[in-house]
C-alpha cells in the first residue's frame, strides 16, 4: 500500500505538475498575446498622439504664417490708405475748387444775361432817345417856322 500510495502521490504530482504546466503555458501565451495586443494598442495610440501632435505644429506653423501674412496685408493696407489719403487730399481740393469753379461761372453767366439785358435795355433806351430827339428837334424847328410865320403875319 505504501507503493501504492506513493505512486498515486508521483500520479498526483505528475498531474499537479502536468496542471501547472498547463496552467503556466496558457498564463505565458495569455501574457504574450495581452502583451502583443497592449503593444499594438500602444503603437496605435502612439502614432494617434504623434499625428495629432504633428498636425497641432503644423496647424500652429499655419496660424504664425497666417498671423504674419495678416500682419503684412495689414501694413499694406495702412500704407495704401496713407498714399490714398496724400492723393485724395488734393483731389477732394480740387473737387471743391470746381464746384466753387462751378457756382462761379453759374455767377458769371447770370451777370453776364444782365449785362446782355441792360445793353438791351440801353439800346432801346437810345433808339428812344434818339427818336425824341428828332422828334424834338422837328418839333423845334416846326416851332421856329411857326414863329417865323407869326412874325411875318404880324
Amino acid at each position: 500500500m505504501f507503493l501504492l500510495r506513493s505512486e498515486m502521490e508521483k500520479k498526483r504530482k505528475h498531474a499537479i505538475h502536468m496542471i501547472e504546466t498547463k496552467k503556466n503555458a496558457a498564463i505565458h501565451e495569455l501574457t504574450t498575446k495581452h502583451a502583443a495586443k497592449y503593444k499594438a494598442i500602444m503603437t496605435y495610440y502612439a502614432e494617434i498622439t504623434n499625428t495629432n501632435l504633428d498636425i497641432i505644429r503644423q496647424l500652429k506653423d499655419d496660424l504664425a504664417d497666417a498671423r504674419k501674412d495678416d500682419n503684412h496685408l495689414r501694413r499694406e493696407l495702412r500704407n495704401e490708405a496713407d498714399k490714398n489719403a496724400a492723393k485724395k487730399g488734393p483731389y477732394d481740393e480740387a473737387i471743391a475748387r470746381c464746384k466753387k469753379l462751378e457756382v462761379d461761372a453759374l455767377k458769371h453767366k447770370k451777370i453776364k444775361d444782365e449785362f446782355v439785358s441792360v445793353n438791351e435795355k440801353i439800346e432801346k433806351c437810345k433808339k428812344e432817345y434818339l427818336e425824341l430827339e428828332w422828334e424834338f428837334e422837328v418839333k423845334s424847328q416846326q416851332i421856329k417856322y411857326m414863329e417865323k410865320e407869326k412874325a411875318a403875319l404880324f
